[in-house]
């Protein structure tokens, strides 16, 4: 009779364990939430972030190369020629300047090589680049497109004398310039 109640306790001892609550390492995960809400947050808001920031420059993009009509009191027939797309400069026998980042490399005298490939023109700011017709070396610039330059930088040459469809020739120089002036071009 002494065995059965050695026996209950053991029994109870076991049901103890059984009942006994559960560790509190369950809870662990419920507090990982608000750091993985602010963890996603923060992804989402670089995503946002990035895609503006393409989204901004393409625009720019879009805006520089879209030409702009000069006004009709400095021209007279702004639709008159197509749009100069790139210049180079080189000397008379043909060798190619390079151009230097925004500054243009060229002395008067110097050939002036258009490209009308294309809509933009990689000279950079130029507070007036007047592109004249040939045989018209003193009279002010006929027809041209304008188009405002927005980039930093020193355009050196100001005038040219126009020899044919991809020639012209460098007359004389002007000084570094400022955003917003006007850029001519045939």
């Amino acid at each position: 009779m002494s065995w059965n109640p050695g026996f209950q306790g053991v029994a109870k001892m076991d049901s103890g364990k059984i009942d006994r609550p559960k560790s509190g390492r369950q809870g662990s995960p419920a507090g990982m939430k608000p750091m993985l809400r602010a963890f996603e947050f923060c992804v989402l808001f670089f995503c946002a972030f990035s895609l503006s920031g393409c989204f901004s420059e393409a625009l720019m993009l879009k805006e520089q190369s879209e030409p702009m009509n000069i006004p009709s009191s400095m021209v007279s027939d702004p639709m008159s020629m197509p749009p100069l797309s790139r210049v180079f400069t080189g000397p008379p026998d043909g060798r190619i300047v390079r151009l230097l980042g925004n500054k243009l490399l060229g002395q008067k005298g110097d050939d002036l090589l258009l490209d009308w490939s294309g809509s933009e023109p990689l000279l950079p700011r130029s507070r007036l680049l007047i592109v004249r017709q040939a045989g018209a070396a003193e009279s002010s610039g006929g027809g041209a497109r304008g188009v405002r330059v927005r980039r930093v930088g020193v355009a050196r040459v100001l005038r040219v004398v126009r020899e044919n469809r991809y020639r012209a020739r460098i007359l004389s120089h002007t000084a570094e310039v400022l955003p917003g002036d006007w850029l001519l071009r045939p």
